[in-house]
């Protein structure tokens, strides 16, 4: 994954879903929230809503896993709003 993002800085958007996948398989769950969360917008504007959905709960599935704070009830609203 940090291969990804130093190879691909200027496009990570290209790279989002790949970028998600890695972080969930490294159990890097704050990264693995945010990418998830990239790759369900990304898929949402391409009116693909039912991998749109996928990303989303998987992300609400990773941000289960993060210590409850503010900022991560906040991200939980914000997904779910989505």
């Amino acid at each position: 994954m940090d291969a990804i993002e130093r190879l691909y800085a200027d496009r990570l958007a290209e790279h989002v879903e790949r970028l998600a996948y890695h972080a969930v398989l490294g159990t890097l769950n704050e990264k693995a929230v945010h990418y998830l969360r990239e790759a369900g917008a990304k898929a949402a504007t391409r009116s693909a809503l039912p991998d749109a959905r996928a990303w989303f709960e998987q992300a609400l599935d990773v941000l289960k896993l993060l210590p409850e704070s503010q900022p991560v009830l906040e991200q939980d609203v914000d997904i779910r709003w989505s």
